[in-house]
């Protein structure tokens, strides 16, 4: 091979091995159906943090469920030819993977290469539900490995990936009342959803010469495409932030802000003992008003009702002019220190930061905001002041000015009813089986808009 010929390498297990280490997962999981259920529910929840743990069964789970699902695809069509509905979903990502080159040069030396490189991927999934005549319903859930996009993330390109996995119910074998139903984010949907309909067009003389329903193939089969809901709540988030969002610098130095407070949390933990020891001291006496306002603040930004009452009820406490202040019935405990430090690393739990990502940038800003309320900038400039803390990370920090607060608390705030929306239809987007939940849900949430609002969200 000529200096400049590449191959890319590609780490590949042997496949007597995979089958073996397939049949093991399989017969595990089998033994222990109800768990790993209940596992798997837990793993997938939305925002949820895995350990290293929970990470390698969530891949063990992923790659029996690659093999599975398509069995199970195949056996709940062979019932009887009753209502079925199959909904498919595709959404393209970027996803960071390692790129390998191998070359020889002339001398025969062999070089290798590796480096992180950006590419574009199809996520597909497929829903398959089936209601026998005389029996009970049933789902099953295809999925496979995420598909690059070699030549484009096009309409087309995505289109023709996307028949390329997707068997129709009519190419399965169904006969009966069938649903197609196609969801895509809004990027190019009227001519994916066109593409589609032409598509089963196209294709729907094939059967009208079979045994079943033979001339009612074309009238049994409806097509439906529709957006998705996620993208569409995430939207809306982004556009009532368009202008802050916009702002490339903002975003970048909140970005940064943010990652370099996570990478100094070791500075948290070395220092907020000393630094809570310094400068706590004997605040004003709360009056009732005082503790249902910063109930209210403290709920607002999502903390845990026991850390709430914490703040509020038992130390009353609030960071003023580069002082910790809490009560003094609350100074008066022995364990006061050990009392604050629980608190305020129960208020500090820092979210990663990412405005393209779902359940980010919210999190994010009321974890920032609760903190800062707490007083981390002036733990931080202190902390500075500590001849062994390296600035490496934490200088960061600084770049966050006023502005760069402002909208943290904008968001903050803004982001609770797209955030309580996404986990909503995360967990469950059939939305018509929770109005009341969903009712429920938003009247406190929007219990404070004006009313014509409110009645153009009911129209």
């Amino acid at each position: 091979m000529g200096i400049g010929s590449g191959i890319r390498e590609k780490r590949l297990w042997p496949y007597w091995l995979s089958r073996l280490l397939r049949f093991a997962i399989v017969r595990s999981m089998a033994s222990h159906t109800t768990s790993a259920i209940e596992q798997l529910v837990e793993v997938a929840r939305p925002t949820q943090s895995l350990s290293r743990d929970d990470a390698r069964a969530l891949e063990r789970m992923a790659e029996v469920a690659k093999h599975t699902c398509r069995a199970a695809t195949q056996r709940l069509l062979v019932a009887e030819h009753g209502p079925c509905l199959q909904s498919c979903a595709a959404d393209g990502t970027p996803i960071m993977i390692s790129d390998r080159v191998a070359t020889t040069l002339p001398s025969g030396r062999f070089v290798r290469r590796a480096g992180k490189a950006s590419h574009e991927f199809l996520v597909v999934s497929e829903f398959v539900r089936s209601a026998p005549f005389g029996g009970s319903v049933s789902t099953a859930f295809n999925t496979c490995d995420p598909i690059p996009l070699l030549n484009g993330k096009s309409v087309d390109r995505i289109f023709e990936v996307c028949r390329s996995q997707w068997q129709s119910l009519r190419q399965q074998g169904h006969r009966g009342g069938a649903i197609q139903h196609y969801c895509f984010d809004r990027a190019g949907i009227s001519k994916l959803e066109k593409r589609m309909r032409q598509w089963h067009a196209f294709v729907a003389p094939r059967w009208e010469g079979d045994d079943v329903n033979g001339s009612l193939q074309g009238e049994l089969e409806w097509t439906l495409v529709t957006a998705c809901a996620c993208h569409d709540i995430h939207n809306s988030f982004k556009w009532s932030l368009h202008r802050e969002l916009g702002d490339a610098d903002l975003i970048r130095d909140c970005y940064i802000g943010v990652e370099s407070v996570r990478n100094s949390f070791n500075i948290i933990l070395t220092f907020l003992g000393e630094w809570v020891a310094a400068s706590l001291t004997i605040g004003a006496q709360w009056e009732d008003d005082d503790k249902q306002r910063m109930r209210l603040v403290w709920e607002a930004l999502h903390l845990d009702s026991e850390v709430v009452v914490m703040l509020v009820d038992v130390l009353q406490l609030v960071f003023v002019d580069n002082h910790v202040c809490v009560s003094a019935s609350a100074l008066e405990r022995t364990d006061i220190v050990g009392l604050v430090i629980t608190t305020l690393m129960s208020v500090r739990g820092f979210k990663r930061f990412a405005d393209s990502r779902w359940l980010t940038v919210g999190p994010s800003a009321r974890a920032m905001v609760a903190a800062s309320l707490t007083g981390l900038q002036g733990f931080l400039g202190w902390a500075k002041q500590k001849p062994h803390v390296s600035g490496y990370y934490l200088n960061g920090f600084w770049r966050m000015k006023t502005d760069h607060m402002t909208f943290l608390v904008i968001a903050a705030l803004c982001s609770v009813v797209p955030d309580t929306a996404l986990k909503l239809v995360m967990a469950d987007n059939r939305l018509a089986m929770q109005v009341t939940k969903t009712k429920r849900l938003f009247a406190p949430k929007c219990s404070g808009c004006p009313k014509s609002l409110r009645l153009c969200g009911r129209r």
